[in-house]
């Protein structure tokens, strides 16, 4: 669902979660957890606003659904109402587990990890979409079952769901169920599925004639090719094909005397590209490295440094020629390309705190082995 439904997850909830984002509206309900200064009815609706709001995006999404998903979702619901005919309630659940639990509420907990915000949310921003996400998932069960004796686990998310459980709510979920499990509903796929975008500081390809300056550029990787333009939403600058994506590998720093920089190879030119950081790069080379696994013509050495004033910087070669190289395409960078996302800034911070939770023992050895 996440390969075939990224624009459509776009489309629907983009401009909510920007909003929930930039506007850092506090919604905890939870009084064990209040700040001070900070107001539970207030709180509550910031909630009841965003929650509305998302709802409302995706119940009016229907027609927007990709066909194949409506096709999927017809046949399970078809599958769960042939298993449990008895239950009259089926032909919802059977389609709200997938697309509520599984769909909306992972993208609305975790925007970053479905391409929706580039950056991670701050704390504040962080608990309002676990709360909205923790409603939503409970309005699906409320439309799917038509019940108002739902067992609810946190006694302080009641008074929110009575406000949601009313007959019109619970009508339009229903009704939105009953749209994406139309075989013949939804619209045929034609929109890319992106996999990673943001801004990088690139250098001139050397396309044209002058010197090679550094510009940022909106960078979009999707599942057929890589494309740069000034700003996100103007008109590609530039078009690569996966079939030209040879060799992503890093830069040395003294190449250009900037951090953070990478390489992508292509047949005939080689793109050098800034990230903003360690962890935007890492992340970059592992999208981009995925993508180099498609091409049939990958590459098996490649210059570390940049071709500047006749030689290479890396090994002081003269032959200019991209196809050459001085090391091996290295390991690490090609294991990039076959892992999982595994959340690179989560096990990090994990490793941190292994760090910061063991600092004390850490130094205590540290004195043995000085003294020894």
């Amino acid at each position: 669902m996440k390969l075939m439904g990224q624009s459509y997850l776009q489309r629907t909830l983009q401009c909510c979660i920007d909003e929930i984002f930039d506007g850092r509206r506090p919604c905890e309900i939870d009084p064990s957890r209040l700040t001070d200064g900070e107001n539970l009815d207030i709180n509550m609706a910031n909630l009841l606003f965003f929650v509305e709001k998302i709802l409302s995006a995706i119940t009016a999404s229907a027609r927007s659904c990709p066909r194949v998903m409506c096709r999927v979702f017809s046949m399970l619901k078809e599958a769960a109402v042939r298993r449990f005919p008895e239950k009259d309630t089926v032909q919802y659940t059977a389609v709200s587990g997938f697309v509520f639990l599984r769909f909306f509420a992972p993208a609305i907990l975790n925007p970053k990890l479905f391409n929706l915000r580039p950056e991670s949310p701050s704390p504040v921003v962080a608990r309002a979409l676990t709360l909205i996400s923790k409603t939503v998932q409970n309005m699906s069960n409320v439309g799917a079952k038509m019940s108002s004796n739902q067992t609810r686990k946190e006694d302080f998310m009641a008074p929110l769901n009575r406000q949601l459980m009313d007959h019109s709510h619970i009508k339009e979920i229903q009704d939105y169920l009953t749209a994406v499990s139309d075989p013949r509903g939804g619209e045929e796929c034609m929109d890319d599925n992106v996999y990673r975008e943001g801004m990088l500081i690139k250098r001139s390809q050397g396309r044209r004639k002058g010197p090679k300056n550094f510009r940022r550029r909106h960078f979009c990787l999707t599942d057929r090719n890589l494309t740069y333009s000034k700003s996100k939403g103007d008109s590609p600058l530039c078009v690569i094909p996966f079939l030209d994506l040879r060799a992503v590998e890093r830069v040395d720093d003294n190449a250009f005397s900037m951090k953070f920089m990478f390489q992508l190879i292509q047949p005939e030119r080689i793109l050098y590209m800034q990230a903003k950081n360690s962890v935007d790069l890492m992340e970059w080379l592992s999208a981009l490295a995925k993508a180099c696994t498609k091409s049939n013509n990958q590459a098996e050495v490649y210059h570390s440094g940049a071709y500047l004033n006749g030689s290479w910087s890396c090994c002081g070669s003269l032959e200019e020629e991209v196809t050459t190289g001085c090391k091996p395409i290295s390991l690490a960078v090609k294991l990039l390309g076959q892992r999982e996302d595994i959340g690179l800034e989560r096990e990090l911070h994990k490793i941190y705190r292994m760090f910061l939770d063991g600092q004390t023992n850490l130094l205590r050895l540290k004195d043995e082995a000085t003294s020894a």
